[in-house]
This record gives structure tokens, C-alpha cells and sequence, in this order.
């Protein structure tokens, strides 16, 4: 064997070309974890790798802002009426505010 030879196994191997691509396309790569508890009670923590580009970030912060600005107007629209105004409200009032 030569002097600077590394084996690794094929798995291995993939993993590191394609993080080689995706770091050449000027991606960025995301990790995310999230708690995970097995039939035999250990916890886990699974690992999803995923790439994402530059403008697909920028185009879903755009969405999730624009769907947060429809929200937050909804939420504006909504006419509940505060503490203070239901305890003003008579027995009758109460009752026709609550049925509608």
C-alpha cells in the first residue's frame, strides 16, 4: 500500500463526495435533531442532513413571513372582548355574546 492511502467503506465514501458537492454549489448544509424514545425506553436523538441553497432559504422565510403577516391580521380582526369589558356585561349580554 502506498503511504497517504485511506480505505474506507462505501458508505462512507458517498457521504463524503456528496458533501464535497453540495459545498462546491455554495450550499448549506442543515442538522437537525429531534428526541426520539425506542420500544426498549433509551432515548435517542436521530440526525437529519439535508443541504439547502441560498435562495430556497430565502424564498421559505418569505413564505413563513408572509403566512405570519395573515395571521397576525386574522388574529387583529378578531373581536373578543377583553376581561374588563365581559365583566361590565350583564347576565343577558353575557348569554348573547356567548351563543354567537
Amino acid at each position: 500500500m502506498e503511504k497517504d492511502t485511506v480505505i474506507l467503506d462505501i458508505k462512507t465514501y458517498n457521504e463524503l463526495r456528496d458533501f464535497k458537492k453540495e459545498i462546491e454549489a455554495n450550499n448549506t448544509m442543515v442538522i437537525s435533531s429531534s428526541m426520539a424514545i425506542s420500544s426498549s425506553g433509551l432515548v435517542g436523538y436521530p440526525m437529519l442532513k439535508t443541504f439547502i441553497s441560498e435562495s430556497t432559504t430565502v424564498k421559505e422565510i418569505a413564505q413563513e413571513n408572509a403566512r405570519l403577516k395573515e395571521q397576525i391580521e386574522e388574529l387583529k380582526n378578531q373581536k373578543e372582548p377583553s376581561i374588563y369589558e365581559l365583566k361590565r356585561m350583564s347576565y343577558w349580554e353575557f348569554r348573547k355574546w356567548r351563543k354567537s
